[in-house]
């Protein structure tokens, strides 16, 4: 299970979760999974804003809980332990090379998605929903 929020001048635009089409064999490969996912719609909204005519000068950040995933992403081809993955999952670097998106580390317990994918303890997921509603 995956979840996503994307955020833009503090209003959500974007929010998904679903079950990921691949078995992931460990925490790592399904945050990374899941990272990819989260790209592709941050993608498609940067496209949207330059179809509009704001076009993104920075990379877009995307923030990741998990430390494994986010190196990852940032090393430039599949390692000998991930070299299992499917490799459309890799153009996730090749979009952090681009200097698209770029990878922050962000604390579990402030990743607003995390309610998409698991049970939250009441007061977390209350603070979780109330970012995301803009509150």
């Amino acid at each position: 299970m995956t979840g996503l929020c994307i955020r833009l001048a503090g209003g959500t635009v974007a929010y998904k979760s679903r079950l990921l089409p691949t078995v992931a064999l460990s925490s790592t490969e399904a945050e990374f999974m899941g990272a990819c996912d989260a790209a592709k719609v941050i993608l498609y909204v940067r496209s949207i804003l330059w179809d509009l005519g704001i076009p993104q000068e920075a990379a877009s950040l995307l923030y990741e809980d998990n430390d494994a995933a986010t190196a990852m992403a940032n090393a430039q081809k599949p390692t000998p332990r991930t070299r299992h993955m499917d490799i459309r999952f890799f153009a996730l670097s090749e979009w952090v090379e681009r200097d698209l998106l770029s990878l922050e580390r962000v604390d579990t317990s402030m990743n607003m998605a995390d309610h998409f994918s698991k049970q939250l303890p009441p007061t977390l997921f209350a603070r979780h929903v109330d970012h995301i509603l803009g509150h």
